[in-house]
């Protein structure tokens, strides 16, 4: 944990250098949200993960400004926040993100029960279904769009935000673009210092899901 802190103190401040905040994001793994939903077959020793520690970790011993959405996703699980068919999170999902990563920038976030989301589909086929050939079986998740009209344009930032990320950002991306004055997402692998200076931004956030923790260091 401390060559993970180590690291991640060398990233943020040569961000620092380009004059851009950097934050730190980490999005739960399905089954650490919903582990009533997995198999009785399956065993779990321990219900501290590491990523768990290492997200307390660098909140308590390190200047660093990560956040963890687990304990906000565990709060509002009963929406739904994932696709019952998908390892990802839904619409609904990708706003407790973006409000729990607005928290920790500049405090101001809208409200769950605020805001609305329109139906987009209701036969919706996951990931999940993909890889196991089933997705004419498992096709019945329903698919969410925020409600634009219903979002609170009060507390939009004028700061502009890029997220480097892995699949997850692609859904926060219509969401963040709410409630930022510009917003960009690029995955880690196509990330390179020249898109600093194309996209100008104010914040530059690193997100990962729980189950790629390990590209942190």
């Amino acid at each position: 944990m401390q060559a993970f802190a180590d690291k991640l103190t060398n990233e943020r401040n040569q961000f620092t250098n380009y004059g851009m905040d950097f934050y730190i994001l980490s999005i739960p793994n399905k089954a650490s949200v919903y582990p009533e939903y997995m198999p009785d077959t399956i065993e779990r020793k321990e219900t501290t993960s590491k990523t768990d520690l290492l997200m307390k970790y660098l909140q308590v011993n390190k200047d660093l400004n990560a956040v963890d959405v687990k304990p906000t996703f565990v709060k509002a699980k009963k929406k739904p926040v994932y696709y019952k068919s998908d390892t990802h999170f839904n619409q609904i999902g990708a706003f407790v993100t973006v409000q729990a990563l607005k928290d920790k920038i500049d405090g101001k976030t809208d409200s769950l029960k605020d805001v609305k989301f329109d139906k987009v589909m209701n036969n919706y086929s996951g990931d999940l279904a993909c890889l196991c050939d089933m997705q004419d079986t498992f096709n019945n998740d329903t698919q969410y769009q925020l409600d634009a009209a219903t979002v609170n344009t009060k507390i939009k930032s004028n700061k502009r935000i890029l997220v480097i990320g892995d699949s997850y950002s692609d859904e926060m991306l219509s969401i963040l673009s709410q409630y930022f004055a510009e917003a960009q997402t690029v995955n880690i692998w196509s990330f390179e210092p020249s898109l600093l200076d194309e996209y100008k931004p104010d914040i530059v956030v690193w997100e990962h899901a729980e189950r790629y923790t390990d590209r942190f260091n």
